[in-house]
């Protein structure tokens, strides 16, 4: 996700090259075969291009709209995981009893809060197995939504356990329930505390179906071609239209025949600008379309991540590490 100033002129012209190569060089084109070689067929009527023009926009809009939707939906999701975090972390504090144990045994209720960053971290991975900048200075098993994170927060045992599974986050809840059911036998929960504590875990189940509802349903495929085809189309009769508007111009208006016909050349870069516009319409929608793939402008889960694992580390009054930093204007 961009952050305040991440968005610049270099970085959306580093993906728009192509876009102004290709807009200034068939505009070039069509001005100098009309202009300078005589070829009147090149004149395409500008009503029917600008017909288009208004076509395609409310096709992106309805495109981009649809997009927003999704990653809007996938942030959301995250932030009833990181609400439900915290609302868990402080359930299982004040909710629990604490019982004696052997001299060095591990805290139940740490292991509860530990156990869920594993969580966290196991669905951030499966959300996102490749790798993305973390945006700390830390490597290896420090990495927020990594594998080698989530195993952190785990016993061999536990990590064990989880060797060979398909969904390790679903099989992590799993071992919290085992936990809470221990901790029932051994007194540390009532029926009513223990019931509160499984209700809690079903809303993460949700969360964890939302997030993958969105992960394995890709956005229509229909949506993203014709965006790009109806684009392209555009961008292709812009300058035709625009030989067009000018002899109008200069039929219509006969003192400003000589203006028309001297700044016909103006038709590159105003070519250029409007077929820039329509481009990043369309990028844009493209761009927000599947929020879990890790481009720089998805959610960042790996971020949000990193801010549940330092409240609930805190919580326990451990260390916790640092936030998160946007790597070259970006959080991810």
């Amino acid at each position: 996700m961009y952050v305040r100033g991440g968005l610049n002129p270099r970085r959306l012209s580093r993906g728009s090259w192509r876009l102004f190569l290709v807009a200034i060089v068939l505009s070039l084109a069509v001005y100098l075969i009309h202009d300078r070689l005589g070829f009147q067929a090149l004149e395409v009527p500008a009503l029917p291009v600008a017909t288009i023009g208004i076509v395609v926009s409310v096709f992106l809009g309805f495109v981009s709209a649809s997009a927003y939707a999704r990653w809007w939906e996938a942030r959301t999701v995250w932030g009833e995981i990181i609400n439900a975090s915290r609302s868990w972390a402080n359930s299982c504090l004040t909710l629990t009893d604490p019982v004696a144990g052997a001299e060095g045994a591990p805290d139940e209720v740490a292991l509860l809060a530990r156990r869920h960053l594993a969580w966290v971290n196991a669905l951030c991975f499966q959300l996102r197995p490749m790798p993305t900048p973390a945006g700390t200075e830390e490597t290896g098993a420090a990495v927020p939504g990594s594998r080698d994170r989530y195993l952190s927060f785990l016993s061999e045992q536990e990590a064990d356990t989880l060797a060979g599974k398909a969904n390790p986050a679903v099989h992590i809840l799993r071992l919290q329930g085992e936990a809470l059911r221990r901790m029932r036998r051994a007194g540390q929960l009532d029926d009513y505390r223990l019931v509160e504590l499984v209700r809690a875990l079903s809303g993460l189940y949700d969360c964890q179906g939302k997030c993958e509802r969105i992960r394995n349903t890709p956005f229509p495929e229909q949506f993203t071609y014709f965006g790009r085809l109806f684009t392209w189309m555009l961008i292709v009769l812009l300058p035709f239209a625009f030989v067009d508007a000018f002899v109008r111009l200069a039929d219509n208006y006969p003192v400003m025949s000589v203006v028309a016909r001297d700044y016909i050349y103006a038709l590159v870069p105003f070519n250029t600008l409007i077929s820039w516009v329509f481009f990043l319409l369309q990028r844009v929608s493209e761009s927000c379309s599947d929020p879990f793939d890790g481009k720089p402008t998805d959610v960042p889960i790996a971020a949000l991540t990193r801010l549940i694992e330092i409240d609930l580390l805190q919580m326990l009054g451990e260390d916790a590490p640092k936030p998160c930093q946007p790597v070259e204007g970006a959080l991810y």
